[in-house]
């Protein structure tokens, strides 16, 4: 069977037949989690830039998302339907993203302030007025 066959029939399957190809390697199995995974993927990207607000982190998301779903396809259980396992994945992706991103911000903003301090405390001239709002800014 060639391969456009053989991925037009793949693409008429439901998610639990293209999971069980993809885990038990039957033929066909490498091209079945592309097609799987296309069927997910603007819910995945609408979902991850709703919880991030930012379409590159997004997409990394969605990214990282589909590439731990690949991994722990062996693990996947089945208890729910492949597009819960796959959210409950993205889910998580974007709240470790946003985690690192607020340690990031975070680690700025006081790195600032520490910087405001030492500068008033050594009586130092008081910074500009255009420091002042790029602090007040960074702290919004």
């Amino acid at each position: 069977m060639r391969d456009g066959r053989l991925e037009n029939r793949l693409s008429e399957q439901d998610d639990q037949v293209l999971v069980d190809i993809i885990r038990n390697r039957e033929t066909g199995w490498q091209s079945a989690f592309p097609i799987l995974v296309h069927r997910y993927r603007d819910e995945l990207l609408r979902l991850c830039q709703a919880r991030l607000a930012n379409r590159q982190d997004a997409e990394d998301a969605v990214q990282e998302t589909v590439l731990r779903a690949y991994r722990g396809m062996n693990g996947f259980k089945g208890d729910a339907s492949f597009r819960t396992w796959v959210h409950t994945i993205a889910q998580n992706q974007c709240m470790t993203l946003a985690v690192r991103r607020a340690r990031h911000v975070m680690g700025d903003h006081l790195r600032i302030l520490v910087q405001l301090e030492l500068t008033l405390r050594q009586g130092r001239q008081p910074p500009s007025k255009t420091v002042m709002r790029r602090v007040h800014q960074t702290l919004e």
